[in-house]
């Protein structure tokens, strides 16, 4: 990847941290920004050339800046388990651990990136692989998982849960009706 000009990353960084703080979305404002800046973007990939969104690759350059974290070696064996290649777990910062208010763990699974927090556990990790690894799996093998799941895991009622908690705000929240899988204790 060619380096960056400083006000290219600044930019890019602003694009991409305003992308991030409304989740799905990907439009950015380029018109009250330098032209020239913009353009570079657009032309190294980061900005899509019909429409101010932007790119898969604008996302990774913008993660390249927070640190890498080694993974557990109880998770590690899953990752090569699966056989999953190029995973990056990282620590958050910024608008990243903002959006982490309990601190554990974020994934963003079509970018095989995840930020671990300071306060995140084995549990987490293993959390967030699994976000990774759902979108990979073979769809047809889903009900097979599901019923190895049931014979693991109880099955309770939304009804049943009464201190559902939303992972975000930490606030109590109904459930939608149907039935979960309790999941040590989640």
């Amino acid at each position: 990847m060619k380096r960056l000009e400083p006000s290219e990353r600044k930019l890019l960084g602003v694009f991409v941290r305003d992308a991030l703080s409304h989740p799905g979305q990907d439009t950015i404002d380029t018109t009250k920004r330098n032209p020239k800046t913009v353009q570079a973007l657009r032309s190294l990939g980061f900005i899509l050339e019909a429409e101010d969104s932007l790119t898969r690759e604008a996302f990774l350059a913008y993660f390249e800046a927070f640190d890498e974290i080694n993974c557990p070696q109880e998770v590690q064996a899953w990752v090569d388990r699966f056989a999953i290649s190029e995973i990056h777990w990282r620590r958050p910062s910024g608008v990243l651990e903002i959006q982490m208010p309990q601190e554990r763990g974020k994934a963003y699974p079509l970018l095989s990136t995840v930020f671990i927090g300071k306060k995140a556990g084995l549990a987490t990790w293993f959390h967030e692989l699994g976000h990774l690894i759902y979108p990979r799996i073979d769809k047809s093998l889903m009900a097979t998982m599901a019923q190895v799941a049931r014979t693991i895991y109880p099955v309770v009622s939304s009804d049943a849960v009464s201190d559902a908690v939303d992972p975000d705000t930490l606030e109590k929240t109904p459930l939608p009706r149907g039935l979960y899988l309790n999941i040590n204790g989640q």
